[in-house]
């Protein structure tokens, strides 16, 4: 059985962190990138493939020009390994992971979200931080960070009470729950 993990979180909570720290602690297992049918980049892993780029500030699902493209690679991909993905896009939705674990559970997987905790002044303080790595100006109005990030929390409780059982956690407790998940000890 494979097991698909998503982390979630609003922008800025540091998801494509953590899949990077998760990426670096396996790159000796790394294998190859590969395109699912649909054209979506996935990093092969010896015990996993993640999905999207990596080579910019955001990466992951950010890189994928929709969702359903997203998770039509994850379904995919885990008809044949473990999966992983994150990104702003498919951080914060509630509706279409329920649709994405009616489908894993057809092929035998299991979904895990891991859900990150910041508090929203993180959140806008790391999205101001790469914003001003990019010679940009701090958000003039962060309403939507503050938005996402609701959504984020009333989709971590929803997917809580339909027992999807989210680990919510910070960023560094999040890595090894991950490498464990995935098959890492």
């Amino acid at each position: 059985m494979s097991v698909v993990i998503a982390i979630r979180g609003s922008n800025g909570a540091g998801k494509t962190t953590v899949a990077r720290r998760v990426m670096d602690a396996t790159e000796k297992d790394f294998v190859k990138k590969v395109k699912a049918s649909n054209g979506v980049l996935l990093n092969v892993y010896k015990k996993y493939v993640i999905i999207g780029s990596y080579d910019r500030v955001c990466g992951g699902a950010d890189t994928v020009k929709t969702p359903q493209l997203v998770w039509d690679a994850v379904v995919e991909a885990a008809e044949f390994t473990n999966v992983l993905y994150e990104g702003a896009l498919v951080g914060s939705v509630f509706e279409p992971v329920v649709v994405l674990n009616a489908r894993l559970k057809q092929l035998g997987a299991k979904f895990i979200p891991v859900c990150l905790n910041p508090t929203l002044e993180e959140c806008i303080a790391n999205v101001n931080t790469r914003r001003a790595a990019d010679g940009k100006p701090p958000l003039p109005d962060p309403k939507n960070i503050e938005t996402n990030y609701k959504k984020h929390i009333s989709s971590a409780k929803k997917l809580h009470a339909i027992g999807l059982e989210p680990h919510w956690v910070s960023s560094d407790e999040a890595v090894p729950i991950i490498l464990k998940e995935l098959g890492y000890e």
